[in-house]
């Protein structure tokens, strides 16, 4: 039980790292972390325009403020907390250039600790892209080409603080409150044209948008849990505050010409628009959770649970004709179908109670939940206003088998509402893209959803052998979809409806074995199959999906001169719809990824190589073969005896092929995209 005498916790450590192609590309990072006692100061500074994150996982735990901590309380009353990114930097395509300074400062007493950190960051962002989409209909379909240039300015400026008093047994309090403000520019251009299947011109495009955002938040979350003296009485309190203040400024510039059946030109649309936005959102959540033990051995016990959600959504839209702006007159040049001022208010009250029982080899919670659902929505312009209520019975189970240790079976039930979003009911139309308009529907219902889950697994860690087996049903009543309205001139009108028959059908199979001393073998199968609902052109189309994905691995990872993991999947999408089902698509893509690592200890000097394919099948509705192999070594050597000095040269892409390809299938759009990336470059550092 060796323990760190307190006056020994002193010290330091750093990094200061630099890289150039004395070209293009190259990164730096200075990095400091000092610690006494349980006092910590850190700060970094990087630029980078290889990359797109930051800081790596390393990196933030020592120097940053380890990511963002969300905590929750489940229904069995236990607190589980788990980091994430944080999303700093959510695109992941074009052409970047970051910089980024933060600093960090914690400290901990008896019964106190807080961790402050700052940050702010810019991203630069530079991308090039195309597009292709295949609209089924009943009797044809529509395909749309365009190419696209975007530029994106973002500057992000926060600052985190977690604090804790107390411990279990007294009361655990803590107040975690996040604070940021995102500055973003961005401009796009975009040129495209729709086509028939044989070919004939419907119309053409040409599009150039500008925004300017300043996106405000501020979040907190308070969470409070005490044990108390007599086993498995406990209480839990967490709640979740959020205020939200967006302001946009935008313009849209752009020129839509319109073919007739012998691909003439016949009409020309302008649209030269200015459009302002303001959104205020607050919203706060609050869940009690209390524990009751019914017997002295601490088996059995009562589960209460009580939530309120109440939440406010002030949206305010103007769209202004830039030619009828100098009248001076008031509200001069608004247009008024692109306007408008919606409030939208929602609260609801959820309350449970469940029996729970815990032997050592099984378990189970069964129970049912009530709810209530408020919704007002209040039109300013027009000065109307409309009051839905939802009442929800949410039954729920859950069954725990262990008949050994690393043996276990679990079934459980949940479900959950399903609330339309404020862009989905607001009565305005966004015509941000005029080939593809969006309408609010104010008469959308609340959706609710069915989940049942199965899992099994079992693992043997002497043979280091696991195999687990998982499978999910789940059904949505009056889900949330789309509805879409194609004119002959190839525009479309999307609405969000509600529909019924949605369900999704899933399971997974992993198995792993080590077959030669620390060589492990990895094998994963998983086949869904789902069918979602949708209109088009006021026809109920009901599209049936099906995949199947394969993977195979092998690792090989320790204290070995030579270190390697693999991976390689296929998978499989086939999808059918309704409307026409002949025009049926099937497609097949892969993917690889491995690492070889090679040590030659006595020189001090370290070899890797990282390898990354993706393919795409060329098939009847991708008419493009996307192979791309991304082939990355690096040779690294290090010095003095605490090895505190290195050197590497890393190359990136060597055969230049890095691209962000992307293909889905949904309903009757079937689309692909196609991104710029980092290509080959060379960097030593």
């Amino acid at each position: 039980n060796l323990q760190l005498k307190e006056d020994k916790k002193n010290g330091y450590f750093g990094k200061a790292e630099i890289g150039s192609n004395f070209g293009q590309f190259g990164n730096a990072k200075l990095m400091a972390n000092a610690f006494k006692g349980k006092k910590k100061l850190a700060g970094f500074m990087t630029s980078d325009n290889t990359r797109f994150e930051a800081l790596n996982w390393d990196e933030s735990r020592n120097y940053g403020d380890g990511g963002n901590m969300t905590t929750e309380i489940g229904d069995d009353g236990g607190v589980s907390m788990y980091f994430n990114g944080g999303g700093d930097y959510d695109e992941q395509s074009g052409l970047p250039n970051q910089l980024s300074i933060g600093g960090l400062f914690s400290n901990k007493w008896d019964k106190f600790s807080t961790n402050n950190s700052m940050q702010f960051q810019n991203l630069l962002i530079n991308g090039k892209g195309s597009a292709f989409s295949k609209t089924i209909l009943a009797d044809s379909s529509i395909i749309n080409n365009n190419n696209s240039e975007q530029r994106i300015d973002k500057r992000k400026y926060k600052y985190n603080t977690t604090n804790e008093w107390g411990t279990d047994s007294t009361g655990l309090f803590k107040v975690v409150f996040k604070v940021a403000d995102v500055l973003k520019d961005a401009s796009a251009d975009y040129v495209g044209q729709t086509t028939n299947e044989t070919g004939r011109k419907i119309n053409q495009s040409n599009r150039t948008t500008g925004l300017n955002e300043d996106d405000k938040t501020i979040a907190a979350n308070l969470s409070y849990r005490k044990k108390f003296a007599k086993k498995g009485r406990t209480i839990s309190v967490l709640s979740d505050l959020n205020f939200n203040d967006k302001k946009q400024d935008g313009s849209l510039l752009s020129d839509n010409i319109f073919y007739d059946y012998l691909g003439n030109a016949i009409r020309s649309e302008k649209v030269d628009q200015l459009k302002n936005s303001q959104q205020n959102t607050s919203s706060i959540n609050t869940n009690i959770v209390y524990t009751e033990p019914l017997d002295k051995k601490g088996k059995a016990f009562m589960l209460f649970k009580y939530g309120v959600a109440i939440a406010k959504n002030d949206a305010l839209r103007e769209t202004y004709d830039r030619q009828k702006l100098s009248n001076y007159s008031a509200n001069a040049g608004l247009v008024d179908s692109l306007s408008n001022h919606f409030v939208f208010n929602n609260q609801s009250h959820t309350g449970s109670l469940n029996f729970r029982y815990v032997e050592k080899k099984y378990n189970f919670i069964i129970g049912s939940g009530f709810g209530t659902a408020q919704y007002q929505l209040d039109n300013i312009e027009n000065n109307t206003k409309r009051n839905i209520q939802f009442n929800n019975f949410i039954p729920a189970f859950s069954i725990g088998f262990n008949p050994k240790q690393q043996r276990r079976l679990k079934i459980d039930y949940s479900g959950r509402t399903i609330n339309p979003t404020l862009q989905q009911i607001q009565p305005i139309i966004d015509n941000t893209d005029p080939l593809n308009v969006n309408i609010g529907n104010a008469n959308l219902k609340q959706g609710f959803t069915n989940r049942i889950n199965v899992s099994a697994n079992d693992f043997k860690v002497l043979k280091n052998k696991y195999i687990g087996v998982n499978g999910s049903f789940s059904n949505t009543d009056n889900a949330i979809s789309s509805s879409s309205v194609i004119d002959a001139f190839g525009k479309t009108t999307h609405q969000s409806v509600n529909v019924q028959g949605n369900y999704n059908i899933n399971a997974s199979i992993w198995y792993g074995i080590d077959i030669y001393k620390g060589l492990n073998l990895s094998l994963n199968f998983g086949p869904t199959k789902s069918r979602y609902v949708n209109y088009v052109n006021n026809i109920r189309n009901v599209n049936d999906n099906s995949a199947n994905s394969f993977g195979v691995g092998f690792n090989y990872w320790g204290e070995h001169a030579i270190n390697f993991y693999t991976q390689f999947g296929a998978s499989n999408n086939q999808t059918v719809s309704s409307i026409r089902p002949n025009a049926s698509t099937n497609y097949w893509s892969y993917n690889a990824y491995g690492s070889i690592d090679i040590k030659l200890k006595k020189i001090k000097t370290y070899l890797n190589f990282n390898i990354e394919s993706r393919m795409f099948q060329k098939s009847v509705v991708f008419p493009n073969q996307r192979d791309i192999h991304i082939i990355s070594p690096s040779i690294r050597k290090t010095f003095t005896k605490t090895d505190s000095w290195e050197m590497k040269l890393y190359a990136f892409d060597i055969f230049n092929q890095n691209t962000n390809v992307e293909r889905s299938i949904t309903s009757n759009f079937i689309s692909e995209n196609v991104n710029n990336g980092i290509r080959r470059y060379f960097l030593f550092s």
